[in-house]
Parts: structure tokens; sequence; C-alpha cells
């Protein structure tokens, strides 16, 4: 796996996530990835573990998120190794933070590919791009604030015909999510998400604990679920996208604005204003930059 620890400063360190490294003062950013050099994923990075026989779940490009301590966008865990409903669920694409597609079915065997990893001392981004259900297209794209501590996620979809798209980010269990217009934030004791969808989706809802068709589960042992909350959002046709964005935070919810957004078929720009401070996100074609504004 390759991970990310923000500090205080905005410094960025790669290590191993494990039991008791979740000791950051503001966030960690995790995203699953595997050795590019790898003779076994063929140099998949970015989540494409399915290749992997012995872990086969289907969270290609898949993202998790950690702020002060705890997940604040989260992987659903296992559950079971039994066959059944509940094991479909937890391997499969519908549990894990990525964008599904209805009435398809996920190809195990499709390839993530990283179109580029560009850092500099203001921003980490990586995009990969794969064809996860037959006759669509994905393309993710996460941008990574090293000075304030926020994530850009530019989801593309394209098939070829009309599709609907889902895109789904999976919140702790207990944080009571509250949504309002295109902002969903949770209110836990400690270590929160606000969600801010920048390309208002056709729809948008919460679904926790549902049974017909399973959604909004956790499991953190063994033969153990919880309900938990999952923000769903929708679009439909034979291109969807999804730009979010996404600031951890401790207990109160941080003032943020995006404002002087530019969208263009592959890139994007917007200025973001976290509390008071600003910065300009450039997501180009060929560089990317993310410059403090006074």
């Amino acid at each position: 796996q390759i991970s990310f620890f923000a500090g205080q400063h905005g410094t960025v360190a790669r290590t191993r996530p494990g039991k008791g490294r979740l000791r950051c003062p503001i966030h960690f950013i995790g995203i699953v990835a595997v050795d590019p050099s790898s003779p076994f994923t063929g140099g998949a990075v970015l989540g494409d573990r399915v290749r992997v026989g012995f872990h086969g779940h289907d969270d290609g490009a898949s993202i998790t998120l950690y702020g002060y301590g705890k997940p604040v966008i989260l992987d659903s865990g296992m559950f079971t190794i039994n066959p059944g409903p509940y094991r479909t669920y937890f391997v499969g694409r519908r549990a894990h933070n990525v964008v599904t597609v209805d009435g398809l079915t996920f190809d195990r065997t499709a390839r993530t590919d990283v179109r580029w990893k560009r850092q500099s001392s203001t921003v980490f981004e990586l995009a990969v791009k794969s064809k996860p259900y037959a006759g669509v297209t994905a393309e993710r794209r996460v941008t990574f604030s090293r000075r304030m501590g926020y994530v850009l996620v530019d989801d593309r979809m394209a098939a070829s015909t009309t599709r609907t798209f889902r895109q789904l980010w999976h919140l702790r269990n207990g944080s009571s999510p509250t949504r309002s217009g295109a902002r969903t934030w949770t209110r836990a004791a400690r270590s929160n998400v606000l969600v801010v969808q920048v390309i208002v989706p056709s729809a948008a809802r919460i679904i926790t604990g549902a049974t017909s068709p399973i959604q909004g589960w956790v499991s953190y042992d063994r033969d153990e679920k919880s309900k938990a909350p999952v923000l769903e959002s929708r679009r439909a046709g034979t291109k969807g996208r999804f730009l979010t964005l996404l600031v951890p935070y401790a207990t109160t919810r941080p003032n943020v604005s995006v404002s002087n957004v530019k969208l263009s078929a592959g890139a994007y720009a917007l200025t973001v204003t976290i509390n008071g401070r600003r910065e300009r996100v450039q997501a180009g074609y060929t560089d990317s930059k993310i410059t403090p504004l006074p």
C-alpha cells in the first residue's frame, strides 16, 4: 500500500498504515495501491488489488481518507468469507468509494492504468484510467493540497450508451451526516468530513443499513456488521462527471467555499477557501498547480 500523512505544516511522508499509526494532528489520506513494479499486478496503482488472488475485493481506484485519528471516508471491510448476499456486497464495488454503473457487472480482470503522478511543495496528484464495465471508461483524478489538507476528486465516466452512474462515499458509523444542497457533513464527537459536490449531481441521498438492495453497512470484525451511512450521488447519460471536495475537520465544521470554477473536458480550475485561507487549484492537461492566495 501507498499512503500519505499530512503533518501540521503540510509535510507529507510515505508509510505503511497500521495499528497505532493514526496520530497525525491534521489528516491522513490513504490511496489503496500496489507496487507499480510488481510482476503480479502488471504495474497497477491506486487500488487495483483485485488482481491479487488473496485479496479479492472489487476496490480498484477506491479512496480512504483519515482525519484526526479516525477514518472519515472508509472501506466497508470484509464481514464474512461465507458465500451469500452480504459477502457479495462487502467484496463488491458498491461497498467501496468508487463510481458504479447500473445494470452492468464489474469486470474483475480490468486493468487500472496510471496516467500520471505529480507532486510539488503544494500538491500531490494521482490520475488513473480503467474500463471497469463493458463499454465504459472510468477516469479518476485525486488532487491533495499539502498546505491546507483537502482532497479534490474528479471522476469522469464515458459509456457507449446511456447509463446511470452512482458515486459513493462511505462514512463512519455513528457520524450522523447532514445534507444541505450540494453539501454533506458529519457530526461525530471528533474526526469528521465535509463533502462538497462542486458539480451538482442530478440526485443525491444518504443510505444507511438498507437490505434491498444491500447498502450502508460496515464491518470491523469477522461476522460482525453495523449500519453506516453512504452518500450516493447520481447522474445519467453517456457521460457522467463528479467533482468532489473532501475537507476533514476535528469537531467544528469549517467555513468552506468554492469559487471561480472553470471546467473543461479533462481539466478544471477553482479557488478553495477554508476559514479565510485561500488557494487556487489548476488541474490541467499537462500540469497541476495549487497556488496560495492572499
